[in-house]
């Protein structure tokens, strides 16, 4: 039995990715800056310090990528107190389901700690979780394995007894490398074969993981 899992956040509790690429999109038009959706999808997975370096990457060494990220930020955040949090298919059930085995849950999140812990808050999953963690704590973000090590460390768990539930490519080579079990469960983005084959499972949605626990 497994005695920590840690979940993503964005795309795999909640159906966010989405919102946030509507956010980016009308934001960087805003800004007058020319981008599309697949500049959108390198960042998906990613921590706010990597975003912003891709931005530079993308829009060059001189243009405002910490206020881009703030924007897209306050953007994203209009459309969800406008539209609602979404809530994944069957993550409810899985939390109870661990609970009942008496395995203690984490999050490991590419997002800034507030907005972790404001979307736990606001759904109501906050004492759920033993531990809201937020990559921008550690050096390197996913898909770095850090901030997978930094919660197993806080929670005194051996990443080998850790199952990670994950949407994102980065986020799955992450706790990959990291030498946790994995679970995928896709988003938006293609999981390639290969990191399919490293998976211990890919399913379609939370509840599915249960029977894994």
């Amino acid at each position: 039995m497994y005695h920590l899992i840690i979940f993503d956040m964005d795309g795999l509790m909640y159906d966010t990715e989405r919102v946030m690429a509507r956010a980016y999109l009308e934001t960087t038009k805003e800004w007058g800056v020319r981008s599309q959706m697949a500049d959108f999808m390198t960042l998906v997975g990613s921590d706010g310090k990597a975003i912003c370096r891709r931005y530079h990457e993308m829009f060059g060494a001189d243009f405002d990528a910490e206020g881009l990220y703030r924007a897209s930020g306050l953007r994203k955040q209009e459309i969800l107190t406008r539209e609602g949090l979404p809530v994944k298919k069957g993550l409810r059930l899985l939390v109870d389901a661990a609970h009942q085995k008496g395995i203690p849950l984490a999050v490991a999140s590419g997002s800034d700690a507030d907005v972790v812990t404001r979307s736990l808050m606001e759904t109501g999953y906050l004492p759920d979780f033993a531990l809201a963690f937020s990559s921008q704590q550690v050096k390197r973000g996913k898909p770095f394995p850090d901030v997978f090590l930094e919660v197993c460390r806080q929670m005194g768990v051996d990443p080998a007894d850790t199952l990670v539930l994950e949407d994102s490519p980065k986020g799955i080579r992450a706790a990959l490398d990291g030498g946790m079990d994995v679970i995928a469960v896709p988003d938006i983005q293609p999981i390639s074969r290969e990191l399919r084959e490293r998976c211990l499972a890919v399913v379609e949605s939370l509840d599915k993981v249960i029977s894994y626990l």
